[in-house]
């Protein structure tokens, strides 16, 4: 059975974004990449919400700069979107659900394969924690406060108590934590 892992990168106050939308703020370096390379290893799917989508379809299908695995991870693996006005793209494995998303997710975990990674906006995350898909829990903590913004669980309607897992530290100042649901 796969696991669905939800990965996001927060301000130190729980922000994924400021108020302009903006995430040049995300710290990033050459041990994040590398990161990012073990980790796409042990997934097999992509699940996104219509707005991380957006951004990532106009982003990934053009960039040369970034580290190729993860370029190539972006690109070529499955992705699914959740979203009702959105129905076709042009980025490269892409499909979109738009009904019954919590029994197609259901479905989605209990085959056989690695695992999913959502790669969440906050409507997303809020979304999968309220119907209880997440089974993993990854906050890239960035050395920076915010003040304002979109929080990640902008519209969480239950307390999710959370075990932790393990933390890892970048020299970058960027601190993984990873916590499972508790069950």
């Amino acid at each position: 059975m796969k696991k669905l892992i939800l990965s996001i990168m927060i301000s130190i106050d729980g922000f994924i974004e400021n108020p302009e939308k903006d995430i040049s703020w995300h710290n990033w370096s050459a041990e994040m990449d590398d990161y990012m390379n073990l980790f796409f290893n042990s997934v097999d799917t992509i699940l996104l919400g219509r707005k991380t989508y957006e951004n990532m379809a106009a982003y990934w299908p053009k960039v040369s700069s970034e580290e190729q695995k993860i370029r190539n991870s972006m690109n070529n693996l499955p992705k699914i979107v959740l979203s009702s006005s959105i129905t076709s793209s042009h980025w490269n494995n892409t499909r979109f659900i738009a009904k019954n998303a919590v029994n197609k997710i259901i479905k989605l975990k209990e085959k056989q394969g690695k695992n999913i990674v959502a790669f969440g906006g906050a409507g997303l995350s809020s979304f999968l924690a309220d119907n209880n898909l997440i089974d993993e829990y990854r906050f890239i903590v960035n050395p920076v406060i915010l003040g304002k913004g979109t929080a990640v669980f902008n519209n969480l309607q239950t307390i999710k108590p959370l075990k932790f897992k393990e933390s890892l530290h970048f020299e970058c100042g960027n601190v993984l934590f990873i916590y499972n649901t508790k069950q």
